[in-house]
């Protein structure tokens, strides 16, 4: 990982990015801490993160307000920022000073419920995930769109290309759609179902069970096929029966297909693929 380019995400500063931009309703960017509100939250990287089977991002909005019980915590997470701002060698050592600092916040998040339930179904530790929020400095309330798109330009994207996620986990109802609105990258990653977080975080409500099931199934089929396009996971993941032993002649019939279709080619991350797919199997393949 490219420690220098995340050094420069540091010499980020909010009313550069923020302040007399159209649509941007600057004040509802917190001002509690004083002037290091200006400084940005560079995202965390846990220590085991490259070289984890699958690289996960959780992808918030934005940071909430500091807390007055977490003041001290928030200024010192700061200050390790600061120095590795400054830092002119070992930039790995100076980064993890500062994650190591966010690394003993996470848990105190009420946000964290949701990364935690995931991680106990893949068996995943905090130093193996990745967390940012989108727009890197406190906010009240969620981000317009404007803000994301700012944020997305002269931040989210370029520490989504400095850390190359395998998979996203947005934390919020529906934000995987502004987030592939907005991402600009060459590395193939794939984007699940945004964590539904109804209960403010407080509980996990009905429908966030269902979207942490939904990111866990997605672990598993990348690990499973780690080339497929999302695409292909969701087309996986509807078909249950694929590769199932009791279901060999289906699974043969898409695969058959799948030949045909690529040797007449058609697209394999197209409708019309997916589409022939399914026709094949229901008209032979009898699952």
């Amino acid at each position: 990982m490219n420690y220098s380019l995340l050094q420069e995400l540091s010499l980020l500063n909010r009313d550069n990015i923020f302040k007399d931009q159209p649509r941007i309703c600057f004040d509802k960017f917190s001002n509690r801490l004083g002037k290091i509100e200006q400084d940005p939250f560079i995202g965390f990287v846990g220590k085991d993160f490259i070289n984890a089977d699958i690289k996960v991002l959780f992808l918030g909005k934005s940071n909430a307000e500091s807390a007055a019980e977490h003041y001290l915590t928030d200024k010192g997470i700061n200050r390790a920022l600061s120095s590795f701002r400054l830092a002119t060698d070992d930039l790995e050592n100076s980064y993890r000073k500062y994650a190591n600092r966010y690394l003993e916040a996470m848990p105190r998040w009420n946000i964290m419920r949701f990364v935690t339930e995931f991680r106990n179904q893949t068996r995943l530790n905090l130093n193996q995930i990745a967390y940012a929020n989108i727009v890197p400095y406190r906010y009240k309330g969620a981000p317009n769109n404007a803000a994301y798109e700012l944020a997305f330009r002269n931040y989210t994207n370029k520490f989504i290309s400095i850390i190359e996620p395998d998979q996203i986990i947005p934390l919020g109802a529906n934000l995987e759609h502004l987030v592939a609105k907005n991402l600009i990258t060459n590395h193939h990653l794939h984007i699940s179902q945004g964590i539904n977080r109804e209960g403010r975080d407080k509980r996990i409500a009905e429908s966030g069970w269902e979207t942490i099931s939904s990111a866990v199934s997605d672990y598993k089929m990348i690990q499973k096929y780690p080339n497929a396009t999302k695409s292909a996971l969701d087309w996986v993941n509807k078909n249950k029966w694929f590769e199932d032993p009791n279901a060999s002649r289906a699974t043969l019939i898409a695969q058959m297909a799948h030949i045909s279709l690529t040797n007449m080619g058609v697209d394999t991350d197209s409708a019309e693929y997916y589409s022939a797919i399914d026709v094949a199997v229901r008209k032979f393949g009898h699952h």
